[in-house]
């Protein structure tokens, strides 16, 4: 203890003194969360985007006008599928554009979020920007060095709005570094883009601001970067990137004060915009002050610091001894059902892969506890991906996602039974894959009168119960565990191509076991769809389902 505390100390020492040192700060390294594209390379500091051209005209070959990209490699999330919440969003940067000597500085430079990164062309496109025949969602915001001009563009590569910055006293082609800011507000649907010399004071105004609803244009999951094309040389440095809206807690009043653990991609050096002032009225003389006081400050500082350290470590200790606890016991859960007959763990990347990042448009079902999307998988084909939501719990021991894989793979082969083909529990996701039953459900044919009903036969009709029927049967008489359904009804009877009823969702299933007494149980289950005296707390049997 003694020593974690010295070590405590001396961590709380270095980083006081680091933080009042301006000589002091950490290196940049942007290979771990950007990847490039094209032209687009790796500087000290920053991200060059293209490189430098030879248009002399003793060159024997024309010069060609390259293309690079710089993109955050992960996805970010700007849409809540559930609530169909749009994030606001700052974005914060500097940049430079060298001009080459007897070169034209080309389209320009654009900041882009998009759906789509691998099908943007490395060689077409007006300043790298997707092709106006293309299908992917994008929002870009233009640097045109030729116009001096910054533009806001949507779906086709053709500007919403746009303004000449002359008037603002900036000249793009300068080869100064300037710093950037683009905030757009979903509540008052309004982006702003900011430019100025001064890269640690933000202009009292912006040189572009223009309503515009984004919600349309931006699917579930985007990609954020920069992108540009010429023979100027494009470069960023000092990039910082936060979304805001989608979590717990609202807005802040002042986003230049917002959580820093909200920031997905930041330079770990000096902030543009993340505390940058508003005010021209800054001096250095209060700076001095400001780390003077600070300096003074952080001595006395240091025991209630460790304090703090100390309680959160505890705190943490003990929520990853918890955590760690959970998890085994769903590992040893998981393994004990794990056999032959246990479907192949799929990994999270594979399932947004098949589901486009669980694309909104590719919901074909909802549930009390779970979506389901219809997916790819390359191996498999069309699947149907069931997505459990956080909140999927119906008692202290009760969770869906556990009963319906402990259901499906304890004994549940049969033709009129769908089958699992894939499951996949990692991060806070928790999924189920299935066959793809092309017809849907039961329900949707009977109650919304689709083009499917005409081919509902009184044949087919008959046969659908004999399946279900075979299916019960199954569950009650055949299966090496009776499993009592709880929720046989017509939504969960789904449709194959030759309309072969299977049944589904095991969400609610119990085993029963008739050697052991059976105690009261609590009612679950749709009204209408269960025996009446289910509802008296009895004991379960299995002529209850039927």
């Amino acid at each position: 203890m003694r020593f974690c505390l010295q070590n405590l100390i001396r961590v709380t020492l270095f980083f006081i003194f680091t933080i009042n040192s301006p000589s002091l700060s950490a290196p940049f390294l942007p290979i771990n969360n950007v990847t490039l594209y094209g032209d687009a390379s790796f500087t000290a500091k920053s991200i060059t985007l293209t490189q430098e051209r030879n248009c002399s005209s003793s060159s024997s070959t024309p010069p060609i006008s390259g293309i690079g990209r710089a993109f955050y490699t992960y996805p970010v999330r700007f849409l809540d599928s559930l609530t169909n919440k749009t994030a606001s969003f700052l974005c914060t940067f500097s940049f430079t554009i060298l001009p080459t000597p007897s070169c034209p500085f080309g389209d320009g430079m654009a900041f882009l979020v998009t759906s789509d990164v691998d099908s943007l062309s490395i060689s077409d496109g007006y300043m790298g920007l997707p092709n106006p025949d293309s299908e992917d969602s994008f929002l870009a915001v233009e640097f045109n060095a030729n116009d001096n001009r910054i533009g806001v563009d949507t779906k086709e590569i053709r500007s919403l709005a746009s303004t000449n910055v002359d008037s603002a006293g900036i000249d793009l082609k300068s080869g100064k570094e300037m710093a950037g800011r683009i905030e757009y507000k979903d509540s008052e649907k309004m982006i702003r883009v900011w430019i100025g010399y001064e890269l640690q004071i933000r202009p009292p105004n912006p040189v572009l601001s223009t309503r515009i609803d984004v919600s349309n244009q931006l699917k579930e999951f985007m990609r954020i970067g920069f992108t540009a094309k010429g023979s100027a040389v494009y470069s960023i440095s000092r990039w910082r990137f936060r979304t805001f809206g989608l979590i717990s807690s609202p807005i802040s009043s002042s986003w230049d004060q917002s959580d820093e653990g909200n920031c997905l991609m930041c330079f770990p050096e000096e902030e543009i915009g993340g505390h940058i002032s508003d005010s021209h009225h800054s001096s250095s003389s209060s700076g001095s002050k400001s780390l003077l006081k600070l300096t003074y400050g952080g001595l006395a500082a240091i025991v209630t610091l460790v304090g703090c350290a100390l309680s959160v470590v505890f705190v943490l200790a003990l929520r990853r001894k918890k955590r760690d606890r959970v998890g085994e016991t769903n590992e040893r859960q998981m393994c004990r059902l794990q056999g032959n007959r246990v479907p192949q763990r799929l990994s999270l990347s594979e399932i947004k892969s098949a589901t486009e990042c669980f694309n909104h448009e590719r919901i074909i079902g909802e549930g009390a506890s779970a979506v389901v999307y219809e997916g790819e998988i390359p191996s498999r084909g069309s699947v149907a991906v069931k997505r459990f939501g956080q909140g999927s719990r119906l008692g202290p021991s009760h969770i869906p996602f556990n009963t319906e894989f402990a259901s499906m793979v304890g004994c549940l082969r049969h033709k009129n039974l769908i089958q699992l083909q894939g499951w996949c529990c990692e991060r806070n996701e928790l999924v189920l894959v299935y066959e793809f039953m092309p017809n849907g459900s039961l329900d949707k044919i009977l109650h919304e009168r689709s083009h499917l009903t005409k081919f509902l036969t009184w044949e087919r009709r008959l046969n659908i119960v004999i399946g279900v029927s075979s299916a019960l049967m199954y569950l009650h008489e055949e299966c090496e565990n009776h499993i009592i359904h709880r929720d046989v009804k017509s939504c969960n009877i789904m449709l194959d191509a030759e309309f072969n009823a299977k049944l589904g969702d095991f969400g609610l299933a119990e085993v029963f076991d008739n050697s052991k007494t059976r105690d009261a149980t609590v009612p679950a289950g749709t009204m209408g769809y269960f025996a009446p005296d289910s509802s008296l707390l009895l004991p379960l049997t299995l002529q209850i389902q039927v």
